[in-house]
């Protein structure tokens, strides 16, 4: 299995997520990178040990910050 097929804290959330956008016409390849992004997202979530309960906003800044510099390398 690799690593983008591992389910991450974030996946009960992604349907929802994504039913929201697309009842505001959203095209699916947006929904698609946006699933992508949010999926790392939840990979580095899990990699910290934060719940999606516990996520602040401080946090998600201090998080998001990281996760650019992981993509950007």
């Amino acid at each position: 299995m690799r690593i983008f097929d591992k389910a991450t804290c974030l996946d009960p959330y992604l349907a929802s997520f994504e039913q929201s956008f697309s009842a505001r016409n959203y095209k699916p390849a947006t929904l698609e990178n946006y699933r992508y992004h949010l999926r790392c997202f939840g990979r580095l979530l899990d990699v910290e040990g934060i719940a999606p309960s516990a996520l602040t906003a401080d946090i998600a800044v201090e998080l998001g910050r990281k996760l650019i510099k992981s993509l950007v390398v």
